[in-house]
């Protein structure tokens, strides 16, 4: 059984569900194209997220 995300977050989901998702994708082995490919999209996620002033 797979403990973890299986699709990737909305494009609206917060800085900590793209963190999540990237911890959950780099448990995977082996690792294949598909899931460094996961890696690398919430890579960028996170870092326009980081990048973005706080709305409250």
């Amino acid at each position: 059984m797979f403990l973890g995300f299986i699709d990737p977050p909305s494009p609206f989901a917060p800085l900590e569900e793209w963190i999540e998702f990237r911890s959950s994708m780099e448990k995977i082995r082996p690792r294949t194209a598909d899931i460094q490919e996961y890696i690398d999209q919430a890579n960028a996620e996170i870092e326009r997220l980081k990048g973005q002033p706080e709305t409250d």
